[in-house]
């Protein structure tokens, strides 16, 4: 206590832009998710996360991240990816033959990218612009099984490196997400996975979140570098010295 010191005083300013959420003192219990909760009431439409470890970054890298998600605002935009790794060369083929029609697929903007995969009635009217039959493969990318019994396939967590492609979710720190995804986490339907946060050793907030964006979203997320090298400024360059010319009279 004799240590205690006001470091943020603006917060009795009740007009000041910035605030400060004390999940306690608005009647919910100490939880990792309480960031994620409608109770927060975010004034603007994108919310920015960071731990409060950090790693902080720096403006240009944060302006690219929100350019991204001003594009992509009904996913996850993050810059410290991780993904989940495939043992099995069955599940592993068939992420990378996912990952290619992905990409494929953005690349050539097509319909696939603007429809959600569970709306029904929506792809149907795009098959069928299209001239494909109700029957006929919709061409959404596949979901990867897990034949464990059968196959003995495994998935490991890879937290050695920050894949940018291939990625499965991404850490709270620098990541961005629309307000309304909110009010889909704390829904009841997910109760379950909130109380396996909490039961949990290692509370897996970060990938239980990333995880239930791009199920409701039907779109993995995106990915923005966290360091932006700006180019080198070009050395001035010497004028000529400029030479006197003169005309003789003959």
């Amino acid at each position: 206590k004799k240590n205690a010191q006001v470091l943020v005083k603006w917060n009795k300013d009740e007009s000041h832009p910035l605030r400060i959420f004390y999940s306690l003192e608005n009647g919910l219990h100490n939880n990792l998710l309480n960031r994620y909760h409608p109770s927060v009431n975010p004034k603007s439409e994108a919310i920015v996360y960071f731990d409060d470890d950090g790693p902080f970054f720096n403006k240009d890298a944060m302006a690219a991240g929100f350019g991204l998600w001003r594009f992509n605002s009904d996913v996850q935009i993050g810059s410290m990816a991780r993904n989940i790794r495939m043992p099995s060369k069955r599940m592993n083929d068939l992420q990378t033959e996912t990952s290619k029609l992905t990409s494929k697929l953005y690349q050539e903007d097509a319909w696939q990218t603007h429809v959600h995969p569970y709306q029904h009635d929506e792809v149907e009217e795009k098959m069928k612009e299209n001239g494909l039959s109700p029957t006929d493969d919709p061409g959404f990318p596949k979901f990867t099984p897990i034949c464990n019994e059968q196959s003995g396939d495994v998935v490991e967590y890879n937290y050695f490196v920050f894949p940018h492609y291939k990625a499965h979710m991404s850490l709270p720190s620098g990541s961005l997400l629309h307000r309304n995804y909110l009010c889909f986490m704390w829904h009841p339907a997910f109760a379950e996975l909130r109380q396996f946060i909490l039961d949990h050793p290692t509370h897996p907030d970060d990938m239980t979140i990333s995880t239930l964006v791009s199920h409701l979203s039907g779109k993995p997320l995106r990915t923005f570098p966290k360091n932006i090298k700006k180019p080198p400024k070009p050395e001035p360059v010497a004028e000529p010295a400029k030479e006197e010319s003169r005309r003789r009279l003959a």
